[in-house]
């Protein structure tokens, strides 16, 4: 097992660690009366993360046209959906180096390019959810909550993100994604930089819109979940907790927020007027959501080429850095 592989497992132990410990602490007669209010709408809601890998897709695909890189809605649907199940079962983001990989190959780009354009519509996530997530802190400081002693800390945690993509890093990925290919590393690293300008308004203005729906889907997915549960709250309210919870899940010391997402939810709902045990089953049910993707995701793994092969043996060998 490599140092990769062992550091996600530790990461994942100690979130299902914190799950398990504020499950512990919990009234379990009183949550099981709560899941026991589940109903189909709960299930009826799983759909929505279609809608929400529609717009990233389309977000991603109106920033490669835009560059000149025809790629079409479907294929780049079916392909962002791959890489969103490779980032959820798998270590070190190679869902998006999965992307990267396979854009280049099919659409005869550069490196540097596809890997660029992968980072930039992660960003788009990053800085929209952030900027949401900053004003939902916001709201929740103003209003003398509790949780904002849990969200204070890693308000710098975004920062993080944009820091890891530093020039040697990039050129560290570029070489990994090319690896077995002619390749001029620097010439490769100019291209992932060019792909960042010419950002006009118009361009700006549709990726900060296509995002802007696809995390309002999934707010309305949420929604439905609180309203299945009976949890008193708006959806302006939930909406705010998903935003600001964002950015608890930047903490890297779980897998993909499980366990800081759920103490987060807990510390933070009973100061919004929901009983602690209700708070527990919609972190809960918060969570089952996430892992429900990796099975709607599954259908489009199975429609994967030979690009797909081309991938797992790329990554045979040890994740560098």
């Amino acid at each position: 097992m490599n140092k990769a592989r062992r550091k996600q497992l530790l990461k994942l132990a100690i979130g299902l660690g914190i799950v398990g410990f504020i499950i512990y602490l919990a009234d379990l007669e009183a949550l099981g009366k709560v899941l026991a209010r589940v109903n189909k709408w709960v299930f009826l809601s799983l759909p929505l993360f279609y809608v929400q890998t529609l717009f990233k897709s389309l977000r991603w695909t109106t920033y490669l046209r835009y560059k000149g890189v025809r790629l079409g809605h479907w294929e780049s649907y079916v392909l962002y959906t791959q890489s969103m199940l490779l980032g959820l079962i798998s270590p070190g983001r190679i869902g998006e180096l999965y992307r990267s990989f396979t854009l280049s190959r099919r659409a005869q780009v550069s490196i540097g390019f596809s890997f660029a354009s992968v980072v930039i519509d992660r960003c788009a996530d990053v800085f929209m959810l952030s900027a949401i997530g900053f004003g939902g802190i916001g709201i929740l400081w103003s209003n003398g909550s509790f949780a904002q002693a849990v969200a204070h800390g890693p308000l710098i945690a975004p920062a993080a993100f944009v820091f890891n993509a530093v020039r040697s890093r990039v050129i560290a990925i570029v070489e990994r994604l090319s690896r077995g290919r002619a390749l001029n590393v620097q010439a490769e690293y100019a291209e992932f930089k060019r792909a960042f300008t010419g950002f006009g308004f118009g361009l700006s203005s549709s990726l900060a819109i296509l995002t802007l729906v696809s995390i309002l889907s999934h707010a309305v997915q949420l929604w439905i979940i609180a309203v299945a549960l009976e949890v008193p709250m708006s959806f302006g309210e939930i909406f705010i907790v998903f935003s600001a919870s964002f950015l608890i899940n930047l903490i890297p010391i779980s897998v993909n927020g499980i366990g800081t997402r759920e103490a987060f939810i807990v510390a933070l709902l009973p100061t919004m007027g929901v009983d602690r045990e209700t708070a527990v089953g919609f972190a809960l049910m918060f969570t089952l959501i996430q892992f429900s993707n990796i099975v709607m995701c599954l259908p489009f793994w199975f429609a994967r080429d030979k690009d797909s092969a081309a991938f797992a043996a790329l990554n045979k060998t040890e994740d560098p850095g």
